[in-house]
């Protein structure tokens, strides 16, 4: 009887340990959360380019306003200050504000060259005291360009600098499309490498995005022209040329 008991319990626990065959494969057959339908082989990092050109929306027309004394700062100073006034006031009359205007530099000093004396000896000479002021005036009517060169000159100042520009918003709005387009040519170079090699491109693992840069261009600095003609003054007429925007993208792609 005990050896009958025995025997039942061994061919029970034998037969529990046989895993149903198709229990088994119910369980391989069960979805992974966890997986991908493909696992990354590597990845490509790739530089994008993006570039546009556009014309500008703006004119910066710098104005640069000298007096000296031999005597006296002072007087000095204040001849500067009667022709920034003028100035100023001209340019209201043509329709501008004072924001529109800007002081970006003001400095006073006292000038010294060096010069041969009488016994040949070079010697530091004193020319009086010097005031320089540079204003910059934004022009965005840009039909109103000559006459603010012509006031400006009238009114006893002189032309520093004319660049080509864009507004804050336009560049903005800029950076965003040449950014887009350097991320687009990104994608387009990694792909044709990746399908080239005969694998597929995947996701987009790191993108850095810091490089954009944009520069206006200089119409007519000191006196000259961009087709570096000399010119006592600049032409009043100003047609604006092309200002180029780039960017570029640095981003990591999955390869699969």
């Amino acid at each position: 009887m005990t050896c009958i008991i025995f025997i039942s319990i061994f061919i029970g626990m034998s037969v529990s340990s046989v895993p149903n065959t198709s229990e088994a494969g119910d369980f391989q057959d069960e979805p992974c959360d966890n997986c991908t339908e493909q696992d990354p082989q590597g990845s490509i990092s790739i530089t994008g380019i993006g570039r546009i050109d556009l014309n500008p929306d703006l004119i910066a027309i710098y104005l640069m306003i000298k007096t000296n004394d031999f005597n006296s700062a002072k007087v000095a100073r204040d001849e500067a200050a009667i022709i920034i006034d003028d100035v100023i006031n001209s340019l209201k009359s043509l329709g501008f504000s004072e924001d529109d205007m800007e002081t970006v530099s003001y400095s006073i000093f006292p000038k010294y060259e060096w010069e041969d004396n009488d016994y040949g000896n070079r010697v530091k000479v004193f020319k009086g005291y010097f005031v320089e002021v540079q204003m910059r005036i934004e022009v965005k009517d840009f039909d109103k360009t000559g006459s603010v060169i012509d006031a400006s000159v009238d009114a006893g100042a002189l032309i520093d600098r004319i660049d080509f520009e864009l507004t804050p918003e336009k560049r903005n709005e800029v950076k965003v499309q040449v950014l887009a387009e350097a991320a687009k040519d990104a994608k387009t170079k990694a792909q044709a490498i990746v399908e080239a090699l005969g694998d597929e491109l995947g996701d987009a693992t790191r993108i850095n995005a810091d490089d954009y840069s944009y520069s206006p261009r200089t119409f007519w600095k000191n006196g000259h022209s961009l087709d570096g003609v000399e010119y006592e003054a600049p032409p009043t007429t100003i047609l604006a040329g092309d200002l180029t925007v780039s960017g570029s993208v640095d981003i990591t792609f999955e390869i699969l």
